[in-house]
């Protein structure tokens, strides 16, 4: 994973996220690297990239295509490859439906823990299987 590029470590993310049920989305014209992901309930997932040292997305500076959204608020996943400070703990606490997935975390993912492992988030339904 530390190898990786942004856009490997994208790739990367979006693999895994499959892997545990969600569906990625297609990624919308814009500048900012980041990936949106649906589950079979209609829960939305916006995942963040995080090199380091840049700081933490703030809500003045959400991307436009979260617009297409507005029928339910998404569930914000920040990925980072370093290690978040108490700072950015704090944040992500006060902002709700945020979860931080640092270094050590996502080595645990991409070795086949699942994301709910590693974040206090809920699992994706299962698939319907008559």
């Amino acid at each position: 994973m530390a190898e990786l590029d942004q856009r490997g470590l994208m790739v990367a993310v979006a693999r895994m996220l499959r892997r545990d049920g969600w569906r990625v989305l297609p990624p919308s014209a814009h500048d900012a690297v980041h990936l949106a992901a649906r589950d079979r309930r209609g829960r939305l997932l916006d995942v963040s990239f995080r090199p380091v040292a840049e700081p933490l997305p703030d809500e003045e500076d959400a991307c436009s295509c979260r617009s297409r959204w507005r029928s339910a608020r998404p569930v914000r996943l920040v990925v980072h490859r370093g290690t978040f400070s108490h700072r950015d703990e704090v944040w992500a606490a006060r902002q709700g439906h945020t979860h931080l997935v640092d270094g050590a975390r996502l080595l645990l993912w991409a070795g086949g823990t699942p994301l709910t492992g590693i974040t206090g988030l809920d699992a994706p339904a299962p698939r319907y299987r008559p």
